[in-house]
């Protein structure tokens, strides 16, 4: 894999929550990538700056969360851990979070947030699951 990185979504390094984010991953070495609306259609592989295939569908709806997400790529379960618990340390709360796999990597990005977003409605009580 390439460098480790975490990729986000409608956080802002200047919120508290970007700036927690940013600030541990600057002294683990991991980069931080804010992904547009523009990007959100590649696949996540890709993002994270794998060699990864053009995804098999495109992306026809991108009605994407505006809330704030995460998807930690390549990241070791030390750093993994010490990037929670920055977060939880800060206080700020990022509830859509994911870590990518060889299972998503070909996913595009509107497509993982979308589910990530269902998973946690269907968690919150706020949809049945299906």
């Amino acid at each position: 894999m390439s460098t480790p990185c975490i990729l986000t979504w409608s956080l802002p390094v200047i919120s508290p929550a970007g700036a927690a984010l940013a600030a541990c991953a600057g002294q683990l070495g991991v980069r931080v990538t804010a992904v547009s609306a523009q990007q959100a259609g590649e696949p996540v592989g890709k993002l994270a700056g794998l060699p990864v295939a053009p995804a098999s569908k495109p992306v026809s709806d991108l009605s994407l969360p505006a809330g704030a997400a995460v998807v930690f790529c390549g990241l070791e379960e030390g750093q993994l851990d010490q990037l929670l618990a920055a977060l939880r340390a800060s206080g700020q709360a990022i509830p859509l979070r994911a870590v990518l796999t060889p299972h998503n990597q070909s996913w595009p990005f509107a497509s993982l947030l979308q589910e990530l977003q269902a998973e946690h409605d269907s968690f919150a009580g706020r949809r049945p699951a299906p």
